[in-house]
Parts: C-alpha cells; sequence; structure tokens
C-alpha cells in the first residue's frame, strides 16, 4: 500500500468519527428536532427523493444519513442553540472550515481525486 492511500485512511478515519459524533450528537438531542432548519431538510428529503428514497420530516436518523457534513454541522448548531454547547460548536465548525475539512471529506471520499500530504500534515 503506498504511503498517500496510507494517509487517505488515517484521514478519512478522523473525518468520519467527527461526522459521526456530531450526527450522534444531533440523534441525543432528537427530542430538539423541531429546532432543525426547516429548509434544511426540504432540501435533504427534496435531494432524497430525487434518488427514490422517501424521508419524512420527522425521521431524524434518515435525514442525517441523506446529510452532508455541513448540514449536520448546522443541524448539530441548531440544537445545541442556546447551550453552552454552541459556543464550542461554533468554535469547531470555523476551525473546520479554516482546516479545509470539507475540501479534505470530498477528497477521502472520492478515491479518484488527487489527496494532497497537506490533506492529512
Amino acid at each position: 500500500m503506498q504511503e498517500d492511500d496510507i494517509t487517505r485512511i488515517k484521514t478519512s478515519m478522523l473525518i468520519f468519527s467527527l461526522e459521526k459524533a456530531l450526527g450522534n450528537f444531533v440523534l441525543d438531542k432528537e427530542h430538539l428536532g423541531d429546532q432543525l432548519s426547516t429548509g434544511a431538510v426540504e432540501n435533504i428529503i427534496e435531494r432524497s427523493e430525487k434518488k427514490g428514497a422517501a424521508l419524512e420530516k420527522d425521521q431524524i436518523a434518515l435525514i442525517l444519513q441523506a446529510s452532508y457534513l455541513g448540514e449536520v454541522f448546522d443541524f448539530a448548531l441548531n440544537v445545541a442553540k442556546g447551550t453552552i454547547c454552541e459556543e464550542y460548536l461554533v468554535s469547531l465548525k470555523a476551525l473546520a472550515n479554516q482546516l479545509g475539512i470539507f475540501d479534505i471529506r470530498n477528497a477521502v471520499c472520492h478515491p479518484n481525486n488527487p489527496f494532497p500530504d497537506c490533506y492529512w500534515y
């Protein structure tokens, strides 16, 4: 296995762990589902319907499965609004933007895309 394959795998493990943790945070607060951005939820449902999957607004777990990382971040921010976690999630999303995590996740998920060493380091 080549070194760039190894760094791609290690990077994917970190990013997927972040995404899973954010999703679990939202699911733990599933009772706050009405706080999720209605527009984002409707976009995800529409996108899923175009792919032949039917989702309902109250199916938070399925909506998360059909979400992009940025949407999961936004959902976590929605359910954290007004709590001590909100400030930390705002900082975490800002850091993710500064580090280019969204571009890195895209590169990790598309193995034919280039994966520069700087994505790991």
